[in-house]
């Protein structure tokens, strides 16, 4: 666990978990995991703020009336409807986290035949939004399922094929596996036993994130004072010696058709 850069937590944030019963915040577990995955140096991605299908929200929130939804809505930004009400839920909740890189996902369009949930219903909601002013940073595929009917062996091919189509593609900026680590029975794919062992799926996910990273890099510069490298996306620490002189530094490499340039500068004793 502790070798994994990023994590989401599947349900432990989502409304239904955090208020059970309308007006009784509970964020324990929350909190508890936060702060674990802090002490840890994990990043943690966000998921969700708000599930528009009806049989994902608290059962509570079902039997409000329009008013008392929004409120809800509201209290729930706050505190950690209608055709419009993506725009509302936007506006409200991007000044909470400047940072955050807001997406838009899709349910049921790639995985399954519904017939509530279609390709030109999901372009349609994202030119609505759009129009009203607001700047989606990124679109939700899912999900891509590998099927518990096949044999761990083959689970872990199909796994692999899936994982580098989407890191090839110069669109996807992130990759996350879902319900794959429990000590009970995980959503189609585990990648490790209840003993938390990997199975053929850990040991490819492993592979590739090892693979995936730049590692260790070293070099002398040249004539110039400068040294290139190739580097996966990503953040990187940088320590630079001269003379006796350490600098140690840090950078992040984003997506860009261009070369990325970083200066440092080592101090010089006057003589």
């Amino acid at each position: 666990m502790l070798s994994v850069p990023n994590t989401v937590f599947e349900d432990e944030i989502k409304w239904y978990t955090t208020e059970p019963k309308r007006g009784q915040l509970n964020y324990t577990l929350a909190d508890q995991l936060l702060e674990f995955v802090r002490r840890n140096q994990i990043t943690v991605r966000g998921h969700n703020i708000f599930w528009e299908d009806p049989k994902y929200t608290p059962g509570w929130v079902q039997n409000l009336t329009d008013s008392e939804l929004k409120s809800a809505v509201n209290s729930r930004i706050q505190t950690k409807a209608g055709t419009k009400c993506h725009t509302g839920i936007l506006q409200d909740s991007a000044p909470k986290d400047p940072l955050a890189t807001l997406f838009l996902n899709e349910f049921n369009v790639v995985e399954s035949s519904d017939s509530s949930s279609t390709i030109d219903k999901y372009i349609s909601k994202m030119m609505e939004l759009k129009e009203d002013g607001m700047s989606i940073n990124g679109i939700g595929l899912e999900e891509v399922d590998i099927s518990d009917t096949f044999s761990k062996e083959t689970q872990a091919i199909y796994l692999e094929q899936v994982l580098r189509e989407g890191f090839s593609h110069p669109g996807v900026d992130g990759i996350m596996l879902w319900s794959a680590i429990r000590r009970n029975k995980c959503y189609r794919m585990c990648l490790t036993d209840p003993d938390l062992n990997n199975l053929p799926t850990g040991d490819v996910v492993d592979k590739l994130l090892k693979e995936w990273d730049t590692g260790v890099v070293k070099g002398q510069t040249d004539e110039h004072g400068s040294y290139s490298f190739y580097g996966f996306l990503g953040e990187y620490k940088v320590t630079a010696s001269y003379g006796g002189k350490v600098v140690d530094a840090a950078f992040s490499l984003s997506r860009s058709d261009e070369t990325k340039h970083f200066s440092l500068q080592l101090p010089v004793t006057s003589t």
